[in-house]
């Protein structure tokens, strides 16, 4: 395969990716709008933990770095929190 075929392919998922977080990030609002309704704390701690823990979990599986995962996820999640913060001090 040449180079530029590796590369097509490469930009396809890494288009992917941003579908996916795209796709991620438009449930927050339901997420932040949940909680604030039912009275929920915005973070929370154990969610958080198990999600990272089971994504490091699927990367050693998957033979993919865990600390590349980990790293990934919690931006995920911070950005998450940014949204949800917004939303629930409304």
């Amino acid at each position: 395969m040449e180079l530029k075929e590796i590369r097509i392919k490469l930009d396809k998922i890494d288009n992917d990716l941003v579908e996916i977080v795209a796709k991620r990030i438009e449930l927050i609002p339901e997420v932040a709008e949940y909680k604030k309704e039912h009275n929920l704390e915005r973070y929370q701690k154990g969610r958080e933990d198990q999600i990272i823990t089971e994504l490091r979990k699927k990367a050693c599986e998957l033979n993919v770095n865990p600390d590349l995962i980990e790293d990934l996820i919690k931006r995920i999640i911070e950005e998450s929190h940014r949204i949800e913060k917004e939303i629930m001090k409304k």
